[in-house]
């Protein structure tokens, strides 16, 4: 069996194992938190090895020419040598809780002061704790607010989620690393106004939060192509920031909200089932930008409604929630 020498320290795998199983069997304790390659928390730097692109996946170059490499993702053939990355190579940095706010029964609102360089839509990861790490998109925009922004919904017996409820406390310091992710707008694309196309952006639950990143920079590069914005939740009290939303909107006439809830009335918002008010209102989503954000199994679904209905593969930018 392969042999994996960390820190001067050598372990055994066993058949079909991963670097990171390897060592977590073992008692090491290496940071992780999705083990599906998805939070970047198990980097690890390799000497002598040569990845497949699913261990590399998501990697800047500078990671990738640093020897970098998702340890969840790596079933190592033959004997490695692997170390633990510097803060500086895993992109790892930290900021003050600013500001903690409930945005409704189930939506906390964070807002941190850090130095991060980052692209609206993108996501970070937030680390509690070595083996306590998850991820959460930026509803913010580094060009509108000085803070990060993020809106997180309490899970239950959620590792991250009830700290963040009911521990975390302004004037903390909280570690991150990021940013991750390419569910942003196309800006390279639309520099030619002649390849804007219009926009559907659909977001369930707190996918609302990349998704208003990603408005917000359609906004500041004057998308002038009809953008709709279809917001779900199963109950209507399970709405936020629905005057936000209203107020970013009104001054652009080509921008249309619209608030779906399986359950519950309100004056803003119509009652009946996401993927049918898609269906109905956009049959043919030809030449359309698609943005879909939630949960992974609603993003798959939607990911799959909206290329039966004509939106290119490559048109459809999407983040799932693990």
């Amino acid at each position: 069996m392969p042999i994996i020498e960390f820190n001067h320290n050598k372990y055994e795998s066993l058949e079909g194992e991963t670097v990171l199983e390897a060592l977590l069997r073992q008692g090491i304790p290496i940071p992780h938190g999705c083990k599906s390659g998805i939070c970047q928390g198990c980097l690890m730097r390799y000497d002598n090895y040569t990845p497949t692109p699913v261990e590399q996946n998501g990697l800047s170059a500078s990671q990738r020419q640093k020897n970098l490499f998702l340890s969840c993702q790596c079933k190592p053939k033959n004997n490695i040598q692997v170390y633990e990355p510097s803060e500086s190579e895993a992109n790892q940095f930290k900021g003050v809780l600013v500001d903690k706010t409930l945005l409704n029964d189930s939506v906390m609102r964070l807002r941190i002061q850090a130095n991060l360089d980052y692209i609206p839509g993108q996501y970070v990861t937030l680390w509690k704790a070595p083996d306590a790490i998850r991820n959460y998109s930026l509803a913010s925009h580094p060009d509108y607010e000085q803070l990060l922004e993020f809106h997180i919904k309490r899970i239950s017996n959620g590792a991250v989620s009830y700290w963040v409820f009911d521990e975390l406390e302004t004037g903390q310091s909280i570690k991150f690393s990021g940013p991750i992710g390419t569910c942003v707008y196309p800006v390279n694309i639309s520099e030619d106004q002649h390849q804007i196309k219009p926009m559907l952006m659909i977001a369930m639950g707190t996918g609302l939060a990349p998704i208003l990143g990603v408005l917000k920079d359609a906004l500041k590069h004057q998308h002038n192509k009809p953008i709709h914005l279809v917001v779900g939740t199963t109950h209507s009290n399970g709405f936020y920031y629905v005057d936000e939303i209203h107020e970013l909107i009104k001054s652009h006439s080509n921008v249309k909200s619209h608030f779906i809830s399986l359950e519950g009335n309100s004056n803003y918002s119509t009652q009946g089932n996401i993927y049918d008010f898609c269906k109905q209102n956009f049959p043919d989503l030809k030449n359309h930008w698609i943005f879909v954000c939630g949960k992974a199994s609603f993003v798959q679904k939607m990911k799959k409604q909206c290329f039966l209905s004509g939106a290119q593969l490559s048109d459809i930018y999407a983040d799932a929630f693990l």
